[in-house]
């Protein structure tokens, strides 16, 4: 019952591109983990939640998502990013630093998606 609600609660959180960290507010301040920043550990727990309880055709939709967008921006920029853009599925994010090229997490939620895929 209550991962049913969660899944129709979704759409406040899941964007073109994937999940973003929080729905979209005005609160007037900004942050890295804030909308409409899309955190690969995020698209993790989505994707690994959806499925253990039996939503697999959103938990595939959520692995999609991230492995498009992961292949579009990595033949754009040539590397992973820490994070993405997933409302314009770029990397043009919120930072509250530098944000480093291809990082671990990065890679391995992208094969663990990419396998979900197949």
């Amino acid at each position: 019952e209550q991962a049913q609600a969660t899944v129709e609660q979704l759409h406040r959180i899941e964007l073109d591109y994937g999940i973003t960290c929080c729905e979209k507010n005005d609160s007037g301040c900004v942050y890295q983990w804030d909308y409409p920043n899309g955190w690969p550990p995020l698209q993790l727990i989505a994707m690994v939640g959806l499925q253990n309880y039996g939503f697999d055709k959103e938990a595939y939709r959520i692995a999609k998502k991230y492995v498009d967008l992961v292949e579009r921006v990595f033949e754009a920029t040539g590397c992973l990013w820490e994070k993405y853009n997933v409302l314009e599925g770029n990397v043009e994010v919120i930072n509250e630093y530098e944000m480093p090229p291809m990082i671990g997490w990065s890679a391995g939620v992208y094969l663990f998606a990419k396998n979900m895929c197949k």
